[in-house]
């Protein structure tokens, strides 16, 4: 950019024709392109040919504001042009001075990929007090964290539980995979399943509303955020009508921009580096500009949506106390409303485990082969590093974003010890492998304590793949009949595939069977899910307005109320199931008594 500024002046003000090219005659090149771009194009066009590199310095130094500032598909067209224009220089330099440019890159990414990754998870400094005030972070301080968990959770949300005779549910939420849509999806489920049962609580004079009686949210990949998402509202008092609307606004910001502008710009400069430049210029300024890394460039452009709608929009300073951006033990603390606890899924790719990040530890005499994800975060070992010399922990924006780096547009994230963890749903995307482990230890408490007629576990699954469990014949008969061609070459990626698939599905019909076979009467398994019709329903980091607006209908009661005339659409029929399950959940708080409030 700096090379593209004084070629400028040096036309404009016709210092190009002074060039002594006898004395300088590597200038003559340079001189006779000049005069071709002053006769050709002049320097009008020549200053437009300089915004698409400024563009490019731009995303590279702030990818988050440029990104919101240009638009997803402008990006696009942006780092078309500005790399064209680069990349025209490098072949004139290449032909002029017989110079292999491009080999030379290549060779050089090569290279650089063997001694530089710059996509560490980004790491704080570990408070010095546990997460939750009932159970301490040392795994060693208790033998069964979760279980000891859950039944200081039930005193204290139900003091009177020894003297009372009323059924009380505690829901545990799975909550699916499936990028932007899964998020918004997640979001609007919860929002409104607490708005609803908060407003009839209000009602009645009860305190029976749904987040008293959520003890924990089991989220992958955007699942993961729309819980994240939900419990930093909630744990910054929106609990009321206002809840579903902070967290669509924070989760409908375009921000597949910001990933875009750091991918094609920053990061893609990176990969001919063997030095993490970013974290180079962070050591010198301590600073966290300019974002290389596009995950992180994903991370920070959740945290600024969060500080605009939750903080901003809230009456408050956007520089003031932002919850995603801060450490992920805190969500827990100072709090307006206490969150759920959350289990937020990723996969390592080293062994393939379940890798969980949650505010309670994770030991292997409760979950079956799970890495806990907050035992692995330490200072980094590097030279570069920033991270200080005590215990680590991360951001709630990173430990959302660990669940959900789905690979390409999320890089695979770098731990202190060298392994590295990508989005859970290459493991299992429905997230009920890890409810049904935590609801079979709430079974254990339940059981030990004698309120097996008293407290029952409501198991809440969010779906958002418009084509589960598909209506359609013609899509049956596909997935019954498959094609031939290629069928050798095909079958073994198919199968490794489509193992994924049914590895999430046997999740659930576990977990849907043990909900099932309780004796208690009741739904104790409610599925809230997504049907497709006009409007694309989209996976990526960005939401169009249509989009939003169709999957926030299909949690209204209005919408279905003025759509008489769509009552054999597959929408309608959802909205109305949706809505069904709306108020299943209502109706089982209905015969519980008020629950202690949960701040």
């Amino acid at each position: 950019a700096v090379f593209f500024a004084l070629w400028a002046a040096w036309i404009a003000h016709g210092h190009r024709k002074a060039t002594n090219t006898t004395r300088w005659p590597e200038c003559r090149n340079f001189s006779k392109l000049g005069e071709i771009w002053e006769d050709k194009i002049g320097h009008r066009g020549l200053l437009i040919s300089l915004v698409p590199p400024g563009l490019l310095v731009w995303s590279f130094i702030d990818p988050i504001e440029a990104g919101w500032f240009i638009g997803s598909a402008s990006i696009l067209c942006v780092a078309a042009s500005g790399w064209i224009s680069l990349g025209s220089w490098m072949v004139y330099l290449g032909s002029t001075y017989r110079v292999p440019v491009f080999g030379t890159l290549v060779v050089l990414a090569a290279v650089s990929s063997r001694f530089m990754d710059n996509h560490g998870v980004r790491q704080v400094a570990k408070d010095a007090e546990p997460p939750m005030a009932a159970i301490s972070c040392d795994p060693d301080a208790a033998k069964f964290p979760v279980q000891e968990a859950f039944s200081a959770w039930l005193d204290k949300r139900f003091p009177n539980l020894a003297n009372e005779q009323h059924r009380r549910p505690v829901f545990v939420v799975a909550a699916e995979g499936g990028g932007i849509r899964a998020a918004y999806w997640t979001a609007t489920v919860v929002g409104r399943l607490q708005e609803h049962t908060q407003e009839a609580a209000l009602k009645n004079g009860k305190l029976g509303d749904f987040n008293s009686h959520l003890f924990a949210i089991s989220g992958v990949s955007g699942g993961s955020v729309g819980a994240s998402v939900y419990s930093a509202l909630i744990a910054d008092g929106f609990w009321g009508a206002d809840l579903t609307t902070a967290a669509q606004g924070v989760l409908g910001m375009d921000h597949l921009a910001a990933n875009l502008g750091s991918l094609l710009f920053g990061d893609f400069i990176q990969r001919v580096s063997p030095v993490d430049f970013g974290r180079l210029i962070h050591k010198i300024t301590d600073s966290d500009w300019p974002v290389v890394d596009r995950g992180t460039a994903l991370e920070k452009s959740w945290e600024q949506a969060y500080g605009w709608w939750a903080v901003k929009n809230h009456g408050k300073d956007p520089k003031d106390r932002n919850r995603l951006s801060e450490n992920f033990s805190r969500l827990w603390k100072d709090t307006k409303v206490e969150p759920p606890s959350l289990f937020l899924n990723g996969t390592l790719v080293d062994t393939g485990n379940r890798f969980v990040v949650s505010n309670l530890p994770l030991l292997e005499d409760e979950f079956t082969d799970v890495v806990d994800g907050m035992q692995t975060f330490r200072p980094a070992a590097d030279w570069l590093s920033r991270d200080g010399t005590g215990a680590m922990e991360v951001r709630l924006s990173t430990a959302a974003h660990i669940s959900a780096r789905f690979t390409y547009f999320s890089p695979a994230g770098r731990l202190p010890d060298g392994r590295r963890v990508v989005d859970g749903g290459y493991f299992e995307n429905s997230g009920t492998a890890t409810a049904l482990e935590v609801i079979r230890m709430m079974d254990q408490v339940i059981a030990a304590r004698g309120l097996k007629d008293r407290i029952v576990p409501v198991l809440i699954k969010i779906t958002n793949d418009p084509e589960y469990d598909s209506p359609d014949p013609k899509q049956r008969k596909k997935e019954q009949e498959p094609g031939m061609a290629f069928s050798e070459m095909r079958s073994p990626i198919e199968a490794l595939l489509n193992t994924r698939a049914a590895r999430g599905k046997f999740s659930e019909m576990s977990a849907r069977n043990l909900q099932n076979s309780r004796t208690i009467v009741g739904e104790k398994y409610l599925e809230f899910a997504l049907a497709e019709e006009l409007v694309p329903l989209p996976l990526g980091w960005s939401i169009s307005q249509k989009a939003a607006a169709e999957m926030r209908e299909q949690m209204s009661r209005q919408w279905l109320a003025e759509s008489e005339s769509q009552k054999d659409s597959q929408k309608y029929k959802q909205t109305a199931s949706n809505l069904d399950k709306l108020e299943k959940v209502q109706g089982w708080l209905n015969e519980a008594t008020p629950a202690q409030p949960s701040n």
